[in-house]
């Protein structure tokens, strides 16, 4: 039996689907060097819509098993295969919670990294839970970066869990009655001490900025504000807040005027 083809999601071209990794492999052998096969750890995919009757689901597991086949296997194991290689010295250190300083290079090369990842998760999703746009899987192919329509912030976390992910669709909060009208969506990504926000707006950024304790919790690097950045940042986000981080976002940020 021929296996089906389909068009890749990132090139565009009709090529055998290949299975590909979400979270790499290479980040399930460094918490087993870390912490050793005998200790249990969690990855774990989560998504809901309650208003559309998706009730909550989870899939949990003791290795990094989320698999996609959305990509062909000239992306999968050449520029993607690229991308684990380059981010390994950089994401492995946060993983593992180890203090360091970020070039604006690096902040530039991880917000690709969580990109292309939180992509691969939505390849996944509930048709009704799947909000990122065609466009936005041959624009990150075609660049090689961060969506230029997208923000991404990176805070740090105490939690011993090894992943999390989880996505929501994102009304821009303004003054007024409040829209349903969906201007974009965004995703939480938690590997290790390593947690990665991106929020994506559809006609373009969304011109969010933390405040309060988000400020101190969740630091912008892409499009990089800091220069250099000290990490881990001065507040850990709480598993509460992880688990809620699109509430505690919005309601520790401002949207600026365009």
């Amino acid at each position: 039996m021929t296996q089906s083809r389909r068009a890749c999601l990132f090139c565009g071209e009709a090529a055998k689907a290949n299975k590909e990794h979400i979270i790499p492999k290479w980040v399930g052998r460094l918490f087993r060097e870390q912490y050793g096969a005998e200790v249990k750890i969690n990855f774990q995919h989560q998504w809901e819509l309650p208003e559309l009757g998706i009730p909550n689901k989870d899939k949990s597991a003791q290795l990094p098993a989320f698999f996609t086949r959305s990509f062909c296997e000239c992306c999968n194991e050449g520029w993607m295969a690229d991308l684990e290689e380059e981010v390994g010295p950089v994401l492995g250190p946060l993983i593992l919670g180890e203090a360091r300083t970020l070039s604006v290079a690096e902040q530039q090369l991880l917000a690709f990294w969580a990109t292309k990842t939180l992509l691969a998760f939505q390849s996944q999703e509930h048709e009704l839970t799947t909000w990122a746009r065609p466009e936005d899987y041959t624009t990150v192919f075609a660049e090689r970066a961060p969506l230029a329509c997208s923000q991404v912030w990176l805070g740090e976390t105490n939690l011993r869990q090894a992943m999390h992910y989880r996505a929501h669709r994102y009304p821009i909060p303004v003054p007024g009655p409040r829209s349903e009208e969906i201007h974009g969506f965004g995703a939480t990504l938690t590997v290790g001490h390593a947690v990665f926000y991106m929020l994506l707006g559809y006609a373009g950024p969304i011109g969010m900025r933390m405040r309060y304790d988000a400020a101190f919790a969740l630091k912008e690097i892409w499009p990089s504000r800091h220069g250099e950045l000290a990490w881990p940042p001065r507040v850990s986000l709480t598993e509460a807040e992880i688990m809620g981080l699109a509430k505690h976002a919005e309601s520790n940020s401002v949207v600026q005027s365009k």
